[in-house]
């Protein structure tokens, strides 16, 4: 399982994570923990391709002190930068809930206890007025986050944070086989592409990443996933979208593992992927083609999706 702890400093989740280590280890997993300091990298490197390889349901636990939410809470406040690109940020999503994560919120008990203890270790990363405005901006980012999540404060009730955890790899288990899927266990609609790209210009990191339409970039996948938030009817309408690779998937198996999601084929390598699987499907441009020959259409393509 992945269980990834946001939240202010000084809010216990450093005990938290390493309570259930503990219990993931005693129950026979083998564990990981990885404190998540200031970005270095592209964010698809930091939260996607760091965890590549991971499979809900085989005995791995990866537990996240601090992950993707930081990005939105503290970019804009230490690093003047305006956070997580939309598109990227829906991506980040959409593999960590193809692949069961898990989210817990660490929010201060009061505002003076809190205080209290950051002044008492000597946290100096943020002053009191920015600890104020960091945690509720850590309440913004989760509400928002679409990720199965908790709140909590110390002391917290690992008994029911775990069981939930352990509760979301399980939903996940059954599309754990399928290593370019996005998404939620039960989509609405899932838009297939072909394949993952390569060309001279593919990177190494681009060929590592699994999910599908990652948005590096200028990529297809960053013109897929804005054409979709620019006409999506609502926020919870794009919670609804997965996406995947035909030629990399068994296409029959995704989709009842699914539970048979309106499917969009997008290119014609991905439409002759559906006719083999016998699969129902509509059929409409690969992004790449349109990024490339109708860039302007682009909020007319994203409205073929709904």
């Amino acid at each position: 399982m992945i269980i990834i702890i946001e939240g202010v400093d000084c809010t216990g989740k450093s005990t938290l994570a390493n309570e259930l280590a503990a219990r993931s280890r005693a129950d026979g997993d083998d564990v990981t923990q990885i404190h998540m300091g200031v970005p270095e990298d592209d964010p698809m490197i930091e939260y996607e391709f760091s965890l590549s390889g991971y499979r809900a349901g085989t005995g791995k636990t990866i537990i996240c002190d601090r992950w993707h939410l930081g990005a939105d809470v503290y970019g804009p406040l230490k690093r003047l930068d305006d956070g997580l690109k939309d598109a990227v940020r829906w991506h980040i999503e959409a593999f960590l809930r193809a692949r069961g994560a898990f989210l817990v919120l660490a929010r201060p008990t009061s505002t003076e206890e809190h205080l209290s203890l950051m002044n008492a270790r000597g946290e100096d990363y943020i002053s009191n007025d920015e600890a104020i405005l960091v945690a509720d901006a850590f309440d913004v980012v989760a509400s928002r986050s679409s990720l199965t999540k908790v709140n909590g404060s110390i002391p917290f009730d690992t008994d029911s944070i775990y069981a939930s955890a352990r509760a979301a790899e399980l939903r996940a288990s059954q599309i754990a086989p399928f290593h370019s899927y996005v998404g939620p266990s039960r989509p609405k609609t899932l838009l297939l592409g072909d394949r993952k790209k390569r060309d001279e210009k593919t990177t190494a990191v681009q060929l590592s990443a699994e999910g599908a339409f990652a948005p590096y970039g200028s990529s297809s996948g960053t013109y897929l996933i804005n054409a979709l938030l620019v006409t999506s009817p609502s926020d919870v309408s794009m919670n609804s979208i997965g996406m995947a690779n035909a030629n990399e998937e068994d296409v029959a198996r995704l989709w009842d593992a699914l539970y048979n999601p309106t499917i969009i084929a997008l290119g014609q390598e991905a439409s002759d992927a559906c006719e083999k699987a016998h699969v129902p499907f509509t059929r409409t441009y690969h992004p790449a083609y349109v990024r490339r020959f109708m860039h302007s259409t682009q909020r007319t393509y994203g409205r073929k999706m709904w």
